[in-house]
């Protein structure tokens, strides 16, 4: 749940909660919601703590908002159906600072706890049946501790060898250190002294080079394409191998020119038996010294594929989404994520997060170790939800202390152009049941640019106008008309609980009530851009 913080100054300066009242689910539930909280820059290097008040007066422990304004939503909130919540933010320097105290409520769950059942007859068989088996169990465990006593003693005398085994692979360790010290030196006399280095051992681009490839460990053996190279003896306190190579002509009596004549040869005859043919194949299979592809470096465990958290994403202008990116297999060597757009002047993307910047559709690829995957974001024009006024709590309130009218004039004027009105969101008190009406057109002009009908009943009634998408002026009034058969409450506040915005206007204008009184819309205007 995202929650802005804006400071305000009304002679003195306040900080808002937009929205102040949360709703947060079920009674008694833990870590399902999370409070993300949109700061102040006055905030910045402060420590920020939320403080909750139950409605029967107790104090829940403050809790502190990480690094990122968020928290989670535990049962120092729903242990309790209501309360009241607020922020405090101080940075050690003698600045402290609060919100607004806000509210909560969470909806009601059933009864989860009851009386158990009693065991059955049969199932209490089961138990008794289960504790002898494990009485049974736990008996034949004792005789093989005993027996295990002997084997502990041969097992000593085995680990006394292998201390020193242990002891003589430290020597070699040691050994392996100094030529690694020394293959250190050698590569620091090579590096050149200006200018980027080309190539390593013959290697370009990114080059990865093993204990081995150093020097630092010897090389077992260095056979040619076609020979085979056979294992004497390995070391195992340290893995080394000891090997030589074998060459395949003695292990059939024939050169690799010796065969290739005979094949030809027999290639070249005539044969009435067509099997003579199939073993003549699987002869020149059997003989084929075509060197074998190289086997990778056994310390380079390659990635094989890189897969994208979603493929398709959608934002409004201004808004934000992360992405992450997952490598395959998990173990793999490289597990560095690049991350690009194109075009560039759609999104932008920092490490998996992606910002949309304007209207359009734009790919983000994530790529490792030239293996990528790629996710598409169309940008939609931005949407702004306005509050057009609270009370001094912070409520959006419901008037209800003048006299009941048939009929009122409210002003809105668009402040910035390319807007387009899409619905109002209010609440309005009725007398009794009976229909309302609701008009938007420009001041002076009785022409409906708007025109909606609604059932209201006595008492409160929420309700949400869907206004299309009515492009507003900028600088243009407009009047809001609401009129009903039957007396109600008007949507409607005093000048002083107006928020400040930069999208509307809704406390100027030329429609007035009584005694001179602009009548102010209280309730939330969802406006998007062009």
């Amino acid at each position: 749940m995202q929650i802005n913080i804006t400071a305000r100054d009304f002679g003195g300066t306040e900080f808002l909660a937009q929205p102040h009242r949360l709703h947060l689910g079920a009674q008694k539930a833990e870590g399902v919601d999370r409070l993300e909280f949109s700061l102040p820059e006055q905030w910045n290097g402060c420590v920020v703590t939320l403080h909750i008040r139950h409605t029967d007066g107790t104090l829940a422990e403050p809790l502190a908002l990480d690094e990122t304004g968020c928290v989670s939503v535990g049962r120092s909130f729903t242990g309790w159906a209501s309360g009241e919540w607020m922020l405090a933010a101080a940075n050690g320097n003698g600045y402290t600072a609060y919100t607004r105290p806000g509210q909560y409520d969470v909806h009601g769950i059933l009864p989860t706890e009851g009386a158990g059942e009693e065991l059955t007859p049969s199932v209490y068989e089961q138990f008794i049946a289960r504790v002898m088996a494990s009485a049974n169990a736990a008996a034949e465990a004792a005789k093989r501790a005993a027996s295990g006593e002997a084997n502990a003693k041969q097992s000593a005398s085995k680990a006394a060898s292998s201390a020193q085994q242990t002891a003589a692979s430290a020597t070699l360790a040691a050994g392996y250190a100094e030529q690694a010290e020394a293959a250190a030196d050698r590569a620091a006399a090579y590096a050149p002294s200006e200018g980027a280095v080309l190539s390593v051992n013959g290697k370009g681009g990114t080059v990865r080079l093993n204990a081995l490839d150093v020097w630092a460990l010897p090389r077992p053996v260095s056979p040619k394409a076609g020979q085979l190279v056979r294992v004497v003896n390995v070391d195992a306190s340290t893995g080394a191998l000891t090997a030589d190579t074998i060459n395949t002509d003695s292990l059939s009596g024939l050169g690799s020119e010796e065969k290739a004549l005979l094949l030809k040869l027999l290639d070249s005859a005539s044969y009435t038996d067509s099997s003579a043919r199939d073993d003549l194949e699987a002869l020149k299979k059997l003989w084929d010294t075509t060197p074998p592809t190289p086997l990778p470096d056994p310390d380079i465990i390659p990635v094989e594929k890189v897969t994208l958290s979603q493929h398709t994403l959608e934002l409004s202008r201004g808004s934000t989404a992360d992405l992450s990116a997952s490598i395959a297999p998990p173990d793999a060597t490289d597990q560095t994520v690049l991350w690009s757009v194109s075009p560039t002047d759609i999104v932008s993307v920092d490490a998996g997060r992606v910002t949309a910047l304007k209207k359009g559709s734009a790919v983000v690829t994530a790529t490792s170790d030239s293996k990528s995957d790629s996710c598409t974001v169309t940008v939609t024009p931005a949407v702004y939800r306005i509050e057009t006024a609270h009370t001094d709590s912070g409520d959006i309130p419901a008037w209800d202390t003048y006299p009941a009218k048939a009929e009122f004039f409210m002003p809105l004027t668009a402040k910035k152009a390319g807007l387009l009105l899409r619905s109002l969101e209010f609440r309005v008190k009725g007398y009794v049941p009976g229909t309302m009406r609701t008009v938007l057109r420009k001041y002076g002009s009785t022409t409906a640019l708007a025109d909606k009908f609604i059932d209201i009943v006595r008492g409160y009634n929420d309700v949400v106008l869907d206004m299309g998408s009515i492009a507003l002026e900028k600088g243009v009034e407009y009047q809001l008309y609401f009129a009903a058969s039957n007396n109600f409450y008007p949507p409607s506040v005093q000048p002083s609980w107006v928020a400040a915005n930069d999208c509307i206007d809704i406390a100027q204008g030329s429609a007035y009530y009584g005694d001179n009184t602009t009548l102010i819309f209280s309730g939330t205007v969802v406006l998007q851009e062009t």
